[in-house]
């Protein structure tokens, strides 16, 4: 059929055999005979599409000559065929007979009524000619309080104003409107713009006031997804103030700058002066803000130059004088905290609210609290009664899960102004974004549900619309604006074979381990399932590293070990220092006895060590006149901490998120780093190791699309499918 049809187009026979030979060319039609019939009813079609007649009919007023233009009609069914396919004809093709569901119908309409009116065919809907329609939109949004825009639309369909119950009529969803004994089209944009009134104006079954109709009440915030229509014609009529703050808000360059705060004792680079004017214009309007800067651009110091600004006066107040602001931080980044703002804000009167004795008595007395999310769960409803100016959650990516306890504790946390401060706002899927954006700008994405709702209903169109208003709250830089400033990095991936025992063992789990995934697949939730898969595929990953953490008993030596411990006496010579990172503690534990044998100088920082020990270990590291070795868990210290004595970083295990991994290795690679900064990862290969390597470029991918190419495609963890992959 595609080749009939495309003979319609060629008058030259020899441009018609061509079409003929290359479509039975094909593997479809290897056998002699295929291709000889093919050709014959291709040919056959091509002629008859091509004849005319005269068909003689005769009428109660006489005789009457009809010219059969069967080319024409070819066309016509050229247009239905490319746009609906071929299943879509039924009883054959005489009668030509299409049958479609109404919703793609209609969806397709204005693409066929075009095709159709290019062609000199016309549409008609029973005995209604269906015709395209000129149509204008002007919303008046001068109409706003703090928390709410009344948007009254003014929509005219050829420069005639819609009346309340056309304006119903096209809520429907049908996108035609009946005028004049015309049916008229909607093209794409209007459809959308009605779309968007039609999501926001009371539900049908409501009883209205006489007029309601007339205004649509949006959510403040969610006035920048109409905006975003202005480039598709639609006019928006706001006031002067509301006009200067949303022009700001989607033009970075059009914030007002001013000083810098008086007491701020530091020279900011050039992006943090930006972001010092970005944060002091959310804060005047009273929005939210997530600072997603990469890990080594100097968030801290960006967050804690607002701090210095409201407290100089340069910014008036939002919360009542004397409010104290408050700090929430993971235990490992309180000491950094604390230095920090002593270094930076020194004027600041500082409170570290942890320990066993803490109390709140004495918040009053302090402009800055530091605690940490743990605090802030355990004492959920003492804080919850206190009011705050600036709430700055350090590394929020600590409360990325809506279900988990911490974030529910924090949710309830009041204060004027919320700062997010995370070089990886998204890890795995879009919903760890929702929980991120909501705490900062609540109610900007909706509701959880309808925030889900619109990306599944709505695909790559809804969630980019979704981001999109996200977008002037969401400020990130990548190291590329200090590239200049910053030493070479070099990354490498060692191979490394498992001994003849390691790779048995390894092959009897795999076959455990696939079992297992398998079974729970079959017999459990997917949420369920992938945490009983996550933990069974655990021990390979232990088998990789060390088979003792697998199986007590065994043997804790491994190529890994091996191959450190040269390295490290090798750079222990040279005069280098090193981080070595593992998620696993048991495999620091071995780590560390193999290395303190040796001789080797070690720090430790896990889990388990207190924070005021912390803070001595990273000093110690620091000021360490003798090259040392710095082991980290991966969970522990994997962000916050500057560690730029190290020159080299070790990753003994791989995971599939980089932005974790690549955390822990700015912790050396960052502002204030002179030398070359090389980092190793040791994989194991033809084991899971090498797959989750894999993995990795497939999540940096999401990463990359919603924070820096403004893609906003979905994402998810790990699936079933990964596991498969995984074990493959």
């Amino acid at each position: 059929m595609e080749a009939a049809f495309a003979l319609l187009d060629e008058t030259k026979a020899t441009a018609r055999n061509s079409i003929i030979r290359s479509v039975t060319s094909s593997s479809d039609f290897l056998k002699r005979n295929v291709k000889r019939e093919a050709k014959q009813l291709i040919t056959h079609l091509a002629e008859a599409w091509n004849q005319s007649m005269i068909i003689v009919l005769a009428t109660p007023d006489g005789w009457r000559l009809l010219k059969d233009d069967v080319r024409r009609q070819a066309k016509l069914m050229r247009i239905l065929f490319e746009m609906f396919g071929l299943d879509a004809f039924v009883d054959g093709f005489v009668p030509i007979k299409v049958e479609l569901a109404t919703s793609k119908l209609l969806k397709e309409l204005p693409q066929l009524s075009m095709r159709l009116q290019a062609e000199g065919f016309s549409l008609r809907i029973g005995s209604e000619p269906l015709t395209a329609a000129a149509w204008e939109f002007l919303l008046d949004a001068t109409r706003s309080s703090q928390d709410w825009f009344e948007l009254k639309p003014e929509i005219r369909c050829n420069g005639e104003i819609l009346t309340d119950e056309e304006l119903r009529g096209l809520m429907d969803g049908s996108g035609l409107l009946r005028r004049d004994g015309k049916l008229l089209l909607l093209d794409d944009v209007s459809a959308q713009v009605l779309a968007m009134f039609a999501d926001a104006m009371p539900a049908s079954g409501k009883k209205k006031k006489k007029g309601e109709n007339e205004l649509v009440r949006v959510p403040r915030l969610q006035i920048l997804d109409w905006l975003q229509l202005r480039s598709h014609g639609v006019r928006i009529r706001l006031s002067e103030d509301d006009s200067r703050i949303l022009e700001s808000l989607l033009n970075f360059s059009s914030i007002p700058e001013r000083p810098l705060p008086q007491g701020l004792n530091a020279i900011l680079r050039h992006y943090q002066v930006d972001a010092w004017h970005w944060l002091a214009f959310l804060y005047e309007h009273r929005f939210g803000a997530c600072l997603a800067d990469d890990m080594g651009l100097g968030k801290t110091v960006q967050g804690i130059s607002l701090l210095a600004g409201i407290m100089s006066g340069e910014l008036a107040t939002a919360a009542a004088p004397g409010t104290p602001h408050l700090v929430v931080a993971p235990p490992s980044l309180l000491f950094n905290w604390e230095a920090e703002i002593a270094r930076f804000l020194p004027a600041a009167r500082v409170m570290l609210y942890s320990g066993s004795g803490r109390s709140t008595a004495e918040f009053a007395a302090h402009d800055i609290i530091i605690t940490s999310y743990g605090i802030i769960q355990r004492d959920c409803e003492l804080l919850a009664e206190q009011s705050f100016n600036v709430l700055i959650f350090d590394e929020t990516q600590v409360v990325k899960n809506l279900q988990a306890a911490t974030t529910n504790a924090v949710r309830k946390l009041r204060g004027a102004f919320t700062l997010a401060l995370t070089g990886t706002p998204v890890e795995n899927h879009l919903g760890e974004y929702y929980a991120i954006m909501d705490l900062c700008l609540p109610g900007l994405l909706g509701t959880r549900e309808e925030f889900s709702r619109k990306i599944s209903r709505d695909g790559a169109a809804g969630t980019a619309r979704l981001i999109g208003r996200t977008r002037p709250f969401v400020l990130r830089r990548t190291k590329q604006l200090i590239a200049a400033e910053l030493p070479p990095k070099i990354e490498m991936d060692i191979p490394l074979e498992l001994t003849i025992k390691q790779r048995a063992f390894y092959q009897r789990t795999v076959e455990e381990v696939r079992g297992q995934v398998k079974e729970a697949y079959e017999s459990h939730a997917p949420a369920q399932a992938r945490i009983i898969a996550l933990t069974a595929i655990l021990r390979l990953r232990q088998i990789c590293l060390a088979p003792a953490l697998a199986a007590p008993g065994a043997s804790d030596a491994s190529p890994k070990l091996e191959f450190l411990a040269e390295q490290l006496a090798e750079l222990r010579d040279e005069g280098h220092s090193a981080l070595v990172f593992s998620q696993f503690t048991g495999y620091l534990d071995l780590i560390e006895r193999g290395l303190k044998e040796q001789g080797f100088i070690c720090q430790r920082l896990d889990g388990s060590t207190p924070v005021p020990q912390r803070k001595n270990l990273v000093e110690a590291f620091q000021n360490s006149a003798e090259p040392s070795v710095f082991l980290i868990s991966l969970k522990a210290g994997g962000k916050g901490l500057n560690l730029t004595r190290a020159t080299y970083v070790y990753h003994m295990d791989p995971w599939w998120n980089p932005a974790v991994e690549n955390q822990a290795s700015d912790r050396a690679h960052r502002i204030g780093q002179t030398e070359q900064v090389t980092i190793t990862r040791l994989i194991m290969r033809h084991t899971i190791e090498e797959k989750m390597m894999a993995l990795k470029a497939q999540k940096l991918q999401l990463y990359k699309a919603i924070l820096e190419d403004g893609a906003g495609g979905g994402g998810a963890g790990l699936t079933r499918e990964d596991f498969d992959f995984l074990l493959g």
